[in-house]
């Protein structure tokens, strides 16, 4: 009978996962709850098994879609002390709906470097493959030769792009201890051709990007009775360079169960150069979560403070993450792979 239960919950995600899911570089606010994305190191890292549902729609405002959606699934390898992973995303934006399907195998390594226990550290190298389709509705858009003095729409003589496919690869690093974690990623290592097309033009290369991550969780005491608190307070950021545009998330995670509310800014005000109109801030992240038995929820909303503030309408995100156990040996501890990153 749990057997039948866990499956359900995977198979009431898929179904969520492939009726919704009817280069953009795939990104969401909760980026720890969306861990195949950033960096293959943390599969397995909850130190058991667990599937992951992510969506987010960005701007809805602006009168076009920008929507992602994700489903990954990973498992910690107890005998072999390794992680394994599979997801699956599809990001679609534009009017003409350009999208991004993409399907990846993530596998990780738990090494202990030194320490015992509780003060060991641990490093985690990762690699992941993944295969792309990329593509666009060619009959959504409007061309020129289109429109006649009437406005009427006819056929065009653009030849409609083909769709590309392509495969990729990440490689990500990640040390950590009891209440802390540092981490590496630099993903599109294959430099895939993205060109719908003119196929070879190294114009159409995608660009490698590197991101830097890493957060420490402080335990609250209480003053009055010197001793800890069931809460904790974690500080936490990541910083993604690519193509020589650069981009940083700071924020706060407060946790008491079975809540969770963080706060975040992402954006370098010190890059903004208004003479040449460029600005790297983005937006203020609002986080409320959840946890119910081995379910957690979450919700975000990004408050727009750039430009586009008066029209996005922010973005919206949720994600859900059911954890069990599967095949763990009695004499093993569950927690025995897990980092202290934020549940969300």
């Amino acid at each position: 009978m749990k057997r039948f239960y866990h499956i359900s919950i995977i198979a009431l995600l898929l179904l969520i996962g492939a009726y919704q899911s009817h280069a953009q570089i795939i990104h969401f606010s909760q980026y720890y709850s969306s861990p195949a994305i950033l960096g293959p190191s943390f599969a397995g890292i909850n130190g058991g098994t667990r599937a992951i549902f992510n969506y987010r729609d960005q701007w809805p405002g602006i009168g076009v879609q920008f929507r992602t959606f994700a489903f990954a699934m990973d498992h910690y390898l107890y005998k072999r002390n390794s992680g394994i992973g599979l997801s699956v995303m599809r990001d679609e934006a534009g009017s003409g709906n350009l999208s991004v399907t993409d399907v990846g195998l993530q596998y990780s390594y738990d090494l202990k470097l030194f320490g015992f226990s509780r003060n060991a550290v641990h490093f985690r190298p990762g690699l992941s493959f993944s295969f792309s389709q990329r593509g666009l509705d060619f009959y959504r858009l409007v061309f020129n030769d289109q429109l006649d003095f009437n406005g009427i729409a006819n056929s065009t003589i653009e030849n409609k792009p083909s769709i590309n496919w392509y495969i990729d690869a990440t490689a990500s690093g990640l040390f950590y201890g009891e209440k802390w974690w540092f981490g590496f990623t630099g993903d599109h290592l294959l430099r895939p051709d993205q060109s719908m097309e003119n196929y070879g033009d190294l114009e159409a290369r995608l660009p490698m990007m590197v991101s830097v991550y890493g957060g420490y969780r402080f335990p609250l005491r209480d003053p009055r009775r010197n001793r800890r608190r069931d809460e904790t307070l974690t500080v936490t950021g990541i910083y993604k360079y690519q193509a020589g545009f650069s981009q940083m998330d700071m924020g706060v995670y407060w946790t008491k169960d079975p809540f969770v509310l963080g706060a975040w800014y992402r954006g370098i005000p010190f890059l903004n150069n208004p003479a040449e109109n460029f600005y790297t801030t983005d937006a203020v992240i609002l986080l409320l979560g959840f946890k119910v038995l081995n379910m957690s929820i979450g919700y975000s909303y990004d408050i727009t403070v750039s430009d586009l503030m008066p029209n996005s309408k922010g973005s919206h995100e949720v994600s859900i993450k059911y954890e069990f156990d599967m095949n763990v040996p009695r004499n093993q501890n569950r927690r025995r792979g897990a980092v202290s990153c934020p549940v969300f």
